[in-house]
């Protein structure tokens, strides 16, 4: 207490009286004259220019606790005010209340005072009661606030807070000002969350606008209103695919599409996709339908497989399956059993290839058994050339150990050249140092050439070195500039 007064601690009222003190209420109130008043031992009155900032954030954390009439109230106390509440969500509720009665000019200083603190400050909690007050009047501004948290490394539950006011009132603006940023997490943020509101209001229009945009600038949230669309009407949505202007947009929506039919009905999806004549939606479909019946049964995934006679929507037939198939652990070891029932020698080597890679990131020794397993055959050889990919990827000491265990022969030289080319752009003298080791195969050219082209660009004075001592100075990169 001070002079027998005793601490105020109303925050709503606070927070009102403090509005009128700073000329911050939204309803304009003319100043009176100044009255003089004789001060009482009890009694003080003190006048402050209605436009008076916040004074500064240290005289604020460094405040004692005020011992004030609420007439007396400022703007300076205001925030020595807030700073005395010890309870975290008592002092969460005052800054709600003070933002609900300021006007937008002391608002918004209001708000960049709070930013100032640090995270364990309770900064973030703070600011996002008082930022859902600033977002209704200047978005863009309460935005910009959060994304200068941190040398631009904010809370994403900050940011993700103000953008959903922020598209729940106006999605559009929001689109436009993520479009304007640089590519990040956060522009990423503020996309989803404004199409996300414009897909649920007009569907239709968001994906007309977003089939402008190719996948850097925008267009990788076009999946959201393809879904929508896919989910009501699959051949509006299918029709709708002719307003996309960049290939890139194309395909993910399209992917997209295919999927939600291909999930809905994956009868009427597989007589669609034997029937349709069009490359482009047959190799989007493809992946699609792979996916949906990889899911389902994989009896089913090799039974449209031999029905397919294109090498490019087998391929994508089988990626598209497989991909499904390495979201869940161990599943992809339910399809290898089914590998020697493809009919097509090529689809079944490149599914060879796919299934030992993607095994062999989880579980080495079940791929090398499952290859072992396998007669003599260019299947065989490329179960191993995928599992030495996939090797140097998650172990490559370990799968060098493997490889030196392997007799010489067509597998091994698949195995080495899988490991040689996956590793080459990180290791490539280690890439090299394996190529030498199978000269007589029939990439090895190749091999050779891709090595010296990645190493190159590290290391040059390496890779010419390397390529006169073993005599390979004609696969060297030609880096003249051109003419």
């Amino acid at each position: 207490m001070i002079n027998g007064i005793p601490r105020w601690q109303g925050s709503l009222t606070a927070a009102l009286i403090i509005a009128v003190a700073t000329g911050g209420c939204r309803q304009k109130v003319e100043p009176e004259a100044p009255v003089a008043v004789q001060a009482t031992p009890s009694t003080t009155v003190r006048t402050e220019s209605r436009n008076e900032d916040y004074r500064g954030l240290q005289d604020w954390k460094n405040a004692k606790p005020p011992s004030l009439r609420p007439h007396e109230l400022t703007a300076h106390d205001a925030l020595a005010t807030l700073a005395a509440i010890r309870d975290s969500d008592q002092r969460v509720a005052m800054a709600r209340d003070i933002a609900a009665a300021l006007q937008e000019a002391g608002l918004r200083s209001f708000t960049q005072e709070l930013s100032t603190l640090s995270p364990d400050e309770g900064r973030d909690q703070l600011l996002a009661a008082v930022l859902r007050e600033l977002v209704k009047t200047d978005p863009a501004g309460a935005m910009q606030i959060c994304l200068d948290l941190d040398d631009g490394q904010p809370s994403e539950a900050l940011v993700k807070k103000v953008a959903q006011v922020w598209a729940g009132r106006d999605f559009l603006s929001l689109h436009d000002f993520a479009q304007a940023m640089r590519p990040s997490k956060y522009r990423t943020r503020l996309e989803v969350e404004a199409v996300w509101v414009w897909t649920r209001q007009d569907a239709m229009g968001a994906f007309t606008e977003l089939a402008k945009l190719d996948l850097r600038h925008g267009g990788d949230t076009i999946h959201m209103p393809a879904q929508w669309m896919a989910d009501r009407d699959s051949e509006a949505a299918i029709q709708a695919l002719d307003l996309i202007g960049p290939r890139d947009t194309w395909a993910h929506a399209a992917s997209r599409i295919f999927t939600v039919i291909a999930q809905n009905d994956p009868a009427a999806a597989e007589k669609w996709f034997f029937e349709q004549d069009d490359p482009q939606v047959g190799t989007a479909f493809g992946a699609a339908l792979g996916w949906s019946l990889a899911r389902k049964s994989l009896p089913d995934v090799v039974r449209v497989l031999n029905e397919i006679k294109d090498y490019t929507l087998a391929d994508h037939f089988i990626h598209g399956a497989i991909h499904e198939l390495c979201s869940e652990p161990r599943a992809l070891d339910q399809l290898l059993p089914y590998i020697e029932q493809i009919e097509d020698t090529r689809f079944r080597e490149i599914t060879a290839d796919s299934s030992a890679r993607g095994v062999a990131e989880y579980s080495p020794e079940t791929a090398i058994a499952w290859a072992n397993s396998l007669p003599e055959s260019e299947t065989k050889a490329r179960a191993f050339q995928g599992i030495g990919g996939s090797y140097a990827v998650t172990d490559s000491d370990r799968a060098q150990s493997w490889l030196n265990t392997l007799p010489p022969g067509k597998d091994r030289r698949y195995a080495v050249y899988g490991f040689a080319w996956e590793i080459m752009q990180k290791k490539p003298e280690v890439a090299a140092s394996w190529a030498l080791t199978i000269p007589d195969s029939d990439g090895y050219a190749q091999l050779v050439k891709g090595v010296l082209r990645h190493w190159t660009i590290s290391d040059p004075a390496a890779a010419q070195t390397w390529a006169a001592n073993h005599h390979h100075t004609e696969h060297l990169p030609d880096t003249r500039a051109a003419p």
